[in-house]
């Protein structure tokens, strides 16, 4: 069987790491709003999940040196200085870092020719770091627009400004984002969330476009290079 030896920084732990990181963080999300402290969990987590993006990046000298330059105000941005000023800077450097390791991730997968643990693992993470990408959007262009609703079903960014317990209203929002992401990737479509304005709309058509694109796209791959496999290492 044909097989690809990965370098130390690039063993197949940190793709199993990531999957965990990103089930964490994805759980915390849910839960995080009926907890007395789940904004800083969920910031807490979220600081975790960029950690092992960063290092799932491998050995590629810019994606690694971008991703740990991006890291560490990303960290502040998120644990220390957690407040409405802050949180499109904090949010667009969580995106770029899940961007990359998404791409550093699938071009591993296109290029090896083996199916192993490492390979699942790092393609169902890349279907749910899809899913964390656009939260972080449209968690974005929720604050962008402050007084215009983003979303039917989600408060806007001025209520959460003059609420009286921001961050667990926030700790609220993040968490119906998220679960409205990932309905929408997997083209569930319950209706209690929709996009109320045009960017929005435009967000999750393409996420509804992408999910399944590359659900069709991963499974084909992975049925080809089985019978590679199968085919350099026959019985």
């Amino acid at each position: 069987m044909i097989r690809l030896r990965l370098p130390a920084s690039e063993r197949p732990v940190w793709y199993h790491a990531l999957l965990v990181a990103l089930l964490v963080s994805m759980g915390t999300r849910h839960i995080a709003y009926v907890m007395k402290w789940g904004d800083i969990l969920v910031s807490l987590t979220n600081v975790l999940l960029l950690l092992a993006c960063v290092m799932a990046m491998g050995r590629a000298r810019f994606s690694r040196h971008l991703g740990w330059a991006a890291l560490l105000p990303a960290t502040v941005l998120t644990v220390v200085f957690r407040n409405h000023h802050t949180v499109l800077a904090s949010q667009a450097l969580m995106a770029l870092i899940m961007a990359m390791v998404c791409w550093r991730i699938l071009q591993r997968i296109f290029t090896t020719r083996e199916v192993t643990w490492a390979t699942i693992s790092g393609a169902v993470a890349v279907f749910l770091l899809i899913s964390s990408l656009w939260s972080t959007f449209y968690a974005m262009a929720a604050w962008a627009m402050m007084l215009e609703p983003a979303f039917q079903g989600v408060p806007p960014a001025s209520e959460l400004l003059a609420s009286t317990d921001m961050e667990h209203a926030r700790a609220d929002v993040n968490s119906l984002l998220a679960y409205f992401s990932l309905v929408t990737q997997t083209t569930l479509g319950y209706g209690d969330i929709s996009p109320a304005h045009p960017t929005t709309r435009m967000l999750a058509v393409s996420q509804a476009v992408i999910g399944q694109l590359y659900l069709v796209v991963l499974v084909a791959r992975l049925v080809s290079m089985q019978k590679l496999g199968a085919q350099a290492d026959p019985l």
